[in-house]
Formats: C-alpha cells, structure tokens, sequence
C-alpha cells in the first residue's frame, strides 16, 4: 500500500460561530464536513462561519440537524467531492487505516466529562476521526472553539461513542482531491477600510438555548464599542448572509467584530468620538494592519499552487 499522506491536524471548524450574531442555527455536521473536506483537499477550504453555512445550504437543511445523507449531497455538490460510507466497527477502523477522514455520529453523553466540552449532552453528535495507533484514534470536536486542535481518543471512548450510533461514517480519502473546486465552490471577499477618526456603536447580540426538547428564549445582551475600520463580507453565493461590520485595530489587534448587514439590532449611533480619544492617532499602523490581513486573506483564499 502506498504510503499515507500527513494526517490533517486543522485548522477545524467549530459551530460555536455565527455568521450575524443572532443566528440561531449552526450544525456539527456541517463543521466535521468541512473538515473532512479539508482532509480530502490538503486544507483548501475556508474554515469560515459563512463556507459552513453555505455547505449546509448545499446539504438542503434549512432547520440544523442534518444527517450523513445530507452531508454527502452537500459534499458532492459544493466541492465536487465523492464520499464513501462505511457502515460497521471493522469497516471503519479499516478505513482509518487507509487514510480516510470520517464524519461519526454518536451520543455525546457517551464520552467521559472531561471530553466533552459542555455539561448538556443527550444527543447525538457528529465529529471528525483520522488515523489511529494501537490504543487512539485522533478527533476534533465542533463544539469545541475555533482555536481547537483536536486530541487523541483512546480506543474504548471511540469504540462507544461510535457503537451508540450503530458505526456509521461518512469518509474522504486524506490528500484524495488536491485540486478541488466544486461547482458551487463560492469566493468569500473581505474587505478593510479605516475610518478616521473613530466612531462608537452599539449592538445587542443573541445567544441562542435549548432545552432536550425545544428552543428557549434566546438571551440577548447589549454591547458597544469604539472602533476605527471597517470590514465588508461580500460572497458570490447569494443564498449565504453577507454582512459588514466594524473593527478594532488600535493597540495592535481587534477587539470585536460587529456584524450589521440586514440585522437592524447592530447600528452606528454616534458620531466621532470625544476629542482627545483615540482622535490622534497616528494612521499608518492601522493602514498598515489592514494590509497585513488583506495580504492574509488573499493568500489563505487563493489557489494553492504548491507542488
């Protein structure tokens, strides 16, 4: 057998993001999907709340809970993708071995506290496996947060978590479609603008809850900010929210990002700042910032063109 490629190790999607802040629905399986794409594609896909929501549309859910069905139909469709299932314990370990990357289902309650990454856990959840040794398989978790690098299961946490499902995976061979590009593969623009002086503004931002059975009352929190640029999200794929929003960037680095877009709950509501805040600051490092992020994103959206 030929030899394996280098496992994928992220960066992994996480669900916890929101493309406009009062979002309610995100889906593990959507987020393991894009990385298993990602697997698949030597890490071409944009690990972005905007690409997970955009492959859900693709998988035809309009409500979350998708199923490994749907997956296959968004993978197909959107990167151009053709995964295989794999039903049954040897079946999938064989496939670990051969170098897939697999969607499993199972309930979360299954795993040990210290696993899981919030208190609720009857349901079934969807994570992301590659490669095992002789006493791990290695996953990562979409609730956990976007700076997540998975970890090392031990094998009877796996063979549980995955037996409460029945075994059944959704897999892309690692390193298998270098070149993808789907046909419903959409470009995400990003673009800064810094805005002299400083504005303040003010948002109220939602966090969605459930209970085992239904939703609650989403909790609403109301916010402010003084801000000095300007983000706009364009994608080519209307039916995916665009937004723009505002940044931070005095004192080296962003302190928020607001996103406004059609939510009339984030609005600009006052004019410049008090004379003396942050009003003389001196321009070229925020420009400069803004160059360094554009060059980032241009280099993480391109084609990547490395042997």
């Amino acid at each position: 057998m030929p030899a394996l490629p280098p496992p994928y190790r992220g960066p992994f999607c996480t669900e916890l993001t929101r493309v406009v802040p009062t979002d309610e629905i995100a889906d593990c399986v959507a987020s393991s999907g894009i990385d298993i794409a990602n697997a698949a594609t030597l890490g071409s896909i944009p690990v972005t709340a905007i690409e997970r929501e955009a492959l859900r549309v693709d998988c035809g859910d309009t409500v979350g809970g998708m199923t490994l069905d749907q997956l296959e139909v968004g993978l197909r469709a959107r990167y151009g993708l053709a995964p295989r299932r794999f039903k049954g314990k040897q079946k999938i370990l064989d496939a670990l071995d051969d170098g897939f990357a697999l969607v499993i289902f199972g309930m979360y309650d299954t795993l040990p506290r210290k696993r899981r990454f919030q208190q609720k856990a009857d349901f079934l959840h969807a994570m992301f496996f590659n490669r095992r040794d002789s006493k791990t398989v290695f996953h990562a978790d979409p609730l956990a947060g976007r700076l997540h690098k998975g970890s090392q299961m031990p094998h009877d946490v796996f063979f549980t978590f995955a037996g409460s499902n029945g075994f059944d995976a959704l897999g892309l061979k690692e390193g298998g479609a270098p070149q993808q590009g789907g046909p419903n593969m959409a470009q995400t623009t990003v673009t800064l603008e810094v805005i002299d002086p400083p504005i303040e503004i003010s948002y109220e931002a939602g966090t969605a809850r459930f209970t085992a059975n239904s939703r609650a009352t989403p909790i609403i929190k109301a916010g402010g900010a003084h801000v000095d640029a300007r983000a706009f999200i364009e994608q080519s794929d209307d039916r995916v929210p665009h937004g723009h929003g505002f940044l931070r960037l005095a004192d080296g680095g962003s302190a928020g990002f607001f996103v406004s877009g059609n939510d009339p709950k984030v609005q600009v509501t006052a004019g410049v700042l008090a004379a003396g805040v942050d009003r003389d600051a001196d321009l070229a490092p925020l420009k400069a910032e803004i160059e360094r992020l554009n060059a980032q994103i241009e280099a993480l959206q391109g084609p990547d063109d490395k042997p």
